[in-house]
């Protein structure tokens, strides 16, 4: 399990050894398979992850994952933190279902 934080270090949401991601209140909002996709609730691709750690929505770069779990936007502006497992997974939910 992992915990995802803004910049600020607020919890936002968490994401789950089953893949899916919950919001504050405990609420599935998406999902990433084992292939590296990131997927809305309706089963909506929204983008994917590499094994570099570059996020992508669609086409277009999104942000970057660094190995300690800090999180940065395609501007490479701060956009948050992972603190636990699979932080690779847990970032591209940060940056493609959560901000």
């Amino acid at each position: 399990m992992s915990d995802i934080l803004n910049a600020s270090g607020e919890k936002m949401a968490s994401f789950g050894d089953d893949g899916k991601v919950r919001n504050r209140e405990g609420n599935v909002i998406g999902y990433v398979t084992d292939d590296n996709r990131v997927h809305t609730t309706d089963g909506d691709k929204v983008g994917y992850f590499d094994f570099k750690g570059y996020v992508y929505k669609g086409d277009r770069l999104a942000g970057k994952i660094r190995p300690d779990g800090t999180v940065y936007d395609e501007n490479d502006h701060l956009a948050g933190k992972v603190k636990g497992d699979r932080i690779n997974s847990a970032g591209a939910a940060l940056l493609l279902l959560v901000i």
